[in-house]
């Protein structure tokens, strides 16, 4: 199910982080399945410290919750988990966008238009693993040009829960042309240092995002996507 890591890569809590949460993506880890840090680390080949700290952040984040009695277990696909998770993206990077249109440098205000124009060039190429990558760094890049960070963590966790659970649940969605043209325009009003036009353009961003989601698993069958 799990393959050991190599420990010397790379952080170890990191690696079993991204493992643990891949795991989930790909329903090698099923929804709703019990996890325990012992078998887990087993399979890793790792120690529990780094499970239980992967566990814990895991909870932190929303792909993992409590089970009934005790322990954890994978999240079950929930409309309304995924609903929830857009709104609070919405609020905290319509945020971030703002202040990044008043405090980035113009060197990160540069990478962020560079960003939206790779991502929807690689959206209209059909190149997916492209578009993710040009996706990630645009939002990290607009995280931490809001010069907070508590702000840029929260929405690091909030972009992981959605985008995993968006992965795992409606993995049949694709990206929309519309979305990279809406990229465009966030990192056009941060370039220009208009922070209205820049909170507008990302929560109508991520509306577009929750829209989307929200009817492919409407779409789904009652036992596969919850309320």
């Amino acid at each position: 199910m799990l393959d050991p890591l190599d420990v010397q890569r790379e952080s170890i809590t990191d690696r079993v982080f991204d493992e643990i949460r891949q795991a989930i993506v790909e329903r090698r880890l099923q929804p709703g399945q019990r996890l325990s840090e012992a078998k887990l680390a087993t399979m890793l080949g790792v120690s529990k410290t780094p499970v239980r700290e992967t566990l814990i952040r895991l909870e932190h984040v929303g792909l993992v919750e409590s089970a009934a009695g005790n322990g954890l277990r994978v999240v079950q696909p929930s409309i309304k988990i995924v609903q929830d998770a857009y709104e609070v993206r919405r609020g905290l990077e319509s945020l971030a966008a703002g202040l990044a249109a008043e405090r980035a440098s113009q060197e990160v205000r540069e990478k962020i238009s560079v960003a939206a124009d790779e991502g929807l060039a690689c959206t209209l190429a059909s190149d997916e693993p492209g578009r993710r990558g040009a996706d990630r760094i645009l939002h990290t890049l607009i995280a931490s040009g809001s010069g907070n960070a508590k702000l840029a963590t929260d929405i690091e966790n909030y972009y992981v829960l959605t985008h995993a659970l968006r992965q795992r649940d409606v993995p049949e969605m694709s990206e929309s042309a519309q979305c990279g043209e809406q990229h465009q325009r966030v990192a056009a009003a941060i370039s220009d240092g208009d922070a209205p036009a820049a909170q507008q353009a990302m929560a109508e961003h991520l509306d577009t995002l929750r829209e989307r989601v929200l009817a492919m698993l409407e779409g789904a069958e009652p036992a596969t996507a919850v309320r």
